[in-house]
């Protein structure tokens, strides 16, 4: 068995903008969104170890979302958001990918059409953002969802339908195209994060703004 730990988004609306980001791009599972600190281990870590880890000195439990990002092999299509730990760097042991980088998975399958497409639309959101987050505790595994299922929890159930109008459902997504997928995980992304080009245009205006205001004096 391996086992390992991590720490998840303490805001319920990120959270629930990603679990629905990715149950769209893989819904033959579900895997709540999470950063992988710890692991793998054999067993378990016993209380005492993981309260002293914890609470070993004071920390900030704030982390800062870093942009996305994927990676790409023969054989993966990961597709990712980048996270910045700050204060909980030292916490990551993972002698499996020493040089890992601390993300949030939002794909990681087979079908690489998909993945670029995917990260070529993230590529257009600003995801730079302060996040809390809760103390280190064990990651669920990876579980099938079998079909048919209504509540995952509240939050992701309410705006699920809203998004999609319809409950989530492995049959009817599918059946949905990599476009039809793919527009309502832009509904997602706007609802949630500024676009880049929408940044950009504002930065200009700014500055435009204050030469002008320069200039009037």
């Amino acid at each position: 068995m391996r086992i390992f730990y991590g720490i998840h988004l303490k805001s319920s609306r990120l959270s629930t903008a990603f679990d629905i980001v990715r149950f769209i791009s893989e819904s033959d599972s579900i895997r709540f969104s999470h950063i992988t600190m710890r692991g793998p281990y054999s067993k378990p870590l016993n209380k005492a170890a993981l309260e002293n880890l914890n609470n070993s000195y004071q920390r900030d439990w704030t982390v800062r979302l870093d942009g996305a990002g994927s990676f790409m092999t023969e054989r993966q299509n990961t597709v990712l958001v980048r996270v910045d730990l700050l204060q909980l760097k030292d916490l990551v042991y993972k002698p499996d990918y020493a040089d890992g980088i601390p993300h949030i998975t939002l794909y990681d399958g087979t079908d690489r059409i998909f993945a670029e497409k995917l990260i070529s639309l993230l590529y257009k959101y600003d995801f730079h953002e302060y996040v809390e987050v809760n103390q280190l505790q064990r990651l669920s595994a990876k579980a099938p969802t079998g079909g048919n299922f209504s509540i995952l929890y509240n939050e992701f159930h309410q705006k699920y339908v809203e998004y999609i109008g319809d409950l989530p459902d492995t049959k009817s997504l599918k059946q949905m195209s990599v476009q039809e997928k793919m527009a309502i995980i832009q509904k997602v992304l706007d609802d949630n994060f500024s676009r880049i080009s929408d940044k950009l245009i504002r930065y200009n205006l700014d500055d435009r703004q204050a030469e002008f205001r320069f200039d009037d004096e």
